[in-house]
C-alpha cells in the first residue's frame, strides 16, 4: 500500500511540474514519468505474483492487499490522466501504455475481491467474460465516437486477453458455464473481427465459438443419455444453426461484412457434419427420439435438394440434388424399419420406386428452378438401384410379390423408353430381366443346363448389337460384328454341348441361324449357323459310326464318292467355280 502512495505521489508532482517549462522543470518531469513507469510495473508484478499464490492457496487472502490494488489503480488512473494531457492521440504509445496497465490492475482488483470465495476461480471466470464483453463494446464505442478507421490495439487485446482468461479458467471443468464462458469468447471474437476487414478471421473464429459453445451446452445437458441420444441431438443443433444461418443471412452480410458465399460455406460445414452425425446415430437404438431423428433428416434432406435450385454451379447444382436425395431415401427406409410392415415394403420396394421414379422424371423441374438432368439420372437409377439393394443388401425374401415388384420395374424401363424414344432405357429392363432369372436360379433347387443358361445374355448382346445407336454407322460394323458373333455363338456353342446325342435341337437353332443369316443378310448368324451345323453333322456322323459300324463304311464311301466329284469337276468347271466364290464374298462383303 505504501508504494502504491508513492506511485500516487509522483504522479501528482509529474502534473505539478508541467506548470513550469524551464530545462530543469522539463528534465524533472521526464525522471518522474521513468519512474512513475517504472514503479507502477513494479507493483502490478507484485500484486500478480500475490494473488497468484493466493489461488494456490500459498498465501491468504487479504484486505490490505485489495486496498493496495484499490490504491494502485487510482494511482495508474491519475498518471494516465496525467499523461493523456501531453498527448490526446489515441494511437499515442503512452495512452496505450496507460490502458494496458489499467486493464492489468483492473483484472487484479476482481481476482483480489473473488480470493475470499471458495468458489474464487468460477466466479472469476464468469467476471473475465463479462469484463471482456464489456470491455470490447467499449472499444466499439470508442471508435464510434472518435471515428476511428481502425479500433486501437489496447480496446482488440484487452477483450482478447479477458475472454481467453476466463474459457482458460473454466477449461479444467465441464459444465453449463463452460458453454457460456465459449459463447462470450466467441461474441468478443466477433465483437472485433467485425470492426475492420482485416479481422475477419477472428469471426470466423467467433462463429465457430458459438458453434462449439452450443454443442458444449448441450453435451453437458445430455452426458446421462445413450450414445444415440446424444448424436441425433446433435445432429438436430447442427440443423437448426445452419438453418439460422440463412434465415439470418441478410444481417450478417449487413453487420459481420460477410459475403453470400461465404454464409453459404458456413451453413454447408454445419450440414455434413450434422448428416454425418445423424449417419452414426441411425446405428444405436433410438427409441424415444425417432420424430426428432425423422425431423432432422427431413430438414437436412431439404437443405439439400433446395441448395440445387437456382444454383449458377450446374455441377454443383447436381451433386446437391444426388445428396439431397440420397438422405430422402435413407429418410424413407428408416421409416420403414419403424413399423411391423416393412418386411413388405421392402418385397413392393422396386414398385414404389418405380412410381417415385415416373413422377421425378416427368415432374416440370425446370420450371421450378431446378436442372432436369439430375432429376431424370435419379428417377432412372432409383428403381433398379432399390431393385437391387432390397436383395442383395437387405436380403429381401425372393417370394412371388419380390418377382412381380422386380418385373413391375422392368416394365417401368420400357414405358420410359417408350414416351422419350430413347431405346437406351430398355437396357435396364434386360439387365433386370438377366439379373432376375439369376436370383431365381440360386435362390430354387431348379438346375438349367448349358443352353437355357446361355440363351437369354446371348440374345441379349444380340439385342444390344441391333438396336444400340452408336453401332448404327458404317464404320462401327466390326464391332457389331464381333458382338452378333459373340451372342449366337454362345446360343449355338451352348445347344452343341446341351444335347450332343441327339442333335435335333443344335440342327433347329443352326439352322434357324442360317436362314436369319440369309434372310436378314447378316454375316454373323450365317457364319455360326452353317459352322455349329457341320459342327453337330460331323458329331452325329460319329455317333452313328460308333453304334452302328456298317455306318462307318457307308459314310466313308459317300464321303470318297463326294470327294471324286469334286476333284474331277474342279479342273473343268475351276473358273466358274471361283468366279462363284468370289461373286459369293462380294455380296458378304455388303451384308451387315
Amino acid at each position: 500500500m505504501a508504494l502504491a502512495m508513492v506511485i500516487l505521489g509522483v504522479w501528482i508532482i509529474h502534473q505539478q511540474l508541467r506548470r513550469f517549462s524551464t530545462p530543469l522543470a522539463l528534465l524533472y518531469q521526464t525522471a518522474t514519468k521513468g519512474w512513475g513507469v517504472m514503479l507502477c510495473g513494479f507493483q502490478l508484478f507484485s500484486l500478480t505474483v500475490y494473488i497468484i499464490f493466493t489461488y494456490w492457496q500459498v498465501l491468504s487472502s487479504s484486505f490490505l492487499i485489495l486496498g493496495a490494488i484499490i490504491m494502485t489503480l487510482g494511482a495508474i488512473g491519475y498518471g494516465s490522466w496525467s499523461l493523456s494531457r501531453d498527448n490526446s492521440a489515441p494511437s499515442n504509445p503512452s495512452q496505450a501504455l496507460n490502458l494496458y496497465a489499467l486493464g492489468w490492475v483492473i483484472e487484479l482488483l476482481i481476482a483480489a475481491s473473488l480470493s475470499f470465495s471458495s468458489r474464487g476461480i468460477f466466479y472469476l471466470s464468469i467476471a473475465n467474460i463479462i469484463l471482456g464483453l464489456l470491455t470490447q463494446w467499449l472499444g466499439s464505442y470508442w471508435q464510434r465516437r472518435h471515428q476511428l478507421e481502425r479500433l486501437p490495439y489496447p480496446w482488440q487485446v484487452l477483450p482478447l486477453f479477458y475472454g481467453i482468461f476466463g474459457v482458460v479458467l473454466r477449461s479444467t471443468n465441464f459444465d453449463n458455464w463452460t458453454g457460456l464462458s465459449i459463447l462470450g469468447l466467441a461474441l468478443i471474437l466477433i465483437g472485433i473481427g467485425r470492426c475492420h476487414l482485416e479481422f475477419k478471421t477472428l469471426v470466423y473464429l467467433g462463429l465457430t465459438g458459438i458453434s462449439l459453445g452450443l454443442y458444449q451446452l448441450l453435451a453437458h445437458q445430455l452426458e446421462t443419455f445413450p450414445i444415440g441420444r446424444q448424436l441425433i441431438g446433435f445432429a438436430a443443433l447442427g440443423t437448426t444453426i445452419l438453418y439460422g444461418y440463412r434465415v439470418l443471412s441478410p444481417w450478417l452480410i449487413s453487420t459481420l461484412n460477410f459475403t453470400n458465399l461465404e454464409i453459404k460455406r458456413v451453413s454447408h460445414f454445419h450440414w455434413a457434419v450434422s448428416s454425418l452425425l445423424l449417419i452414426l446415430a441411425t446405428q444405436f437404438p433410438l427409441e424415444s427420439v425417432q420424430s426428432l431423428a425423422l425431423g432432422t433428416g427431413y430438414f437436412l434432406s431439404q437443405y439439400a435438394i433446395w441448395q440445387g435450385r437456382r444454383n449458377p454451379h450446374p455441377l454443383g447444382a447436381e451433386i446437391w440434388v444426388y445428396m439431397g436425395c440420397l438422405e430422402a431415401i435413407a429418410l424413407f427406409y428408416y421409416v420403414s424399419t419403424l413399423f411391423p410392415w416393412g418386411e413388405t415394403l421392402e418385397l413392393w420396394a422396386g414398385a414404389i420406386a418405380s412410381g417415385v421414379g415416373y413422377f421425378l422424371y416427368f415432374l416440370p423441374w425446370e420450371s421450378w428452378g431446378w436442372s432436369l438432368k439430375p432429376w431424370h439420372r435419379v428417377a432412372v437409377i432409383l428403381p433398379i438401384g432399390t431393385v437391387l439393394v432390397t436383395r442383395t443388401i437387405l436380403n429381401a425374401d425372393t417370394n412371388f410379390f419380390w418377382y412381380i415388384s422386380a418385373g413391375i420395374t422392368t416394365l417401368f424401363y420400357l414405358i420410359l423408353a417408350r414416351f422419350n424414344h430413347q431405346i437406351r432405357l430398355t437396357y435396364f429392363s434386360l439387365f433386370l430381366v438377366n439379373w432376375i432369372l439369376l436370383v431365381f436360379l440360386t435362390s430354387t433347387a431348379y438346375r438349367l443346363n448349358s443352353l437355357e443358361y446361355s440363351l437369354l445374355p446371348g440374345l441379349s448382346l444380340l439385342y444390344f448389337a441391333q438396336v444400340e445407336p452408336g453401332l448404327k454407322s458404317l464404320d462401327q460394323k466390326p464391332p457389331r460384328h464381333l458382338l452378333r458373333m459373340i451372342g449366337i455363338g454362345m446360343i449355338c456353342t451352348a445347344a452343341l454341348l446341351s444335347y450332343p446325342e441327339t442333335g435335333l435341337v443344335p440342327f433347329v437353332i443352326s439352322l434357324g441361324s442360317i436362314f436369319i443369316g440369309l434372310g436378314l443378310q447378316i454375316r454373323a448368324f450365317l457364319y455360326v449357323g452353317t459352322v455349329t451345323f457341320l459342327i453337330n453333322l460331323l458329331n452325329q456322323m460319329i455317333i452313328l459310326s460308333s453304334i452302328y459300324p456298317f455306318f462307318k463304311w457307308i459314310v466313308g464311301l459317300l464321303i470318297g464318292l463326294i470327294l471324286i466329284w469334286i476333284a474331277a469337276n474342279f479342273e473343268t468347271r475351276r473358273e466358274q467355280m471361283l468366279g462363284l466364290v468370289q461373286s459369293w464374298t462380294r455380296e458378304l462383303e455388303h451384308w451387315d
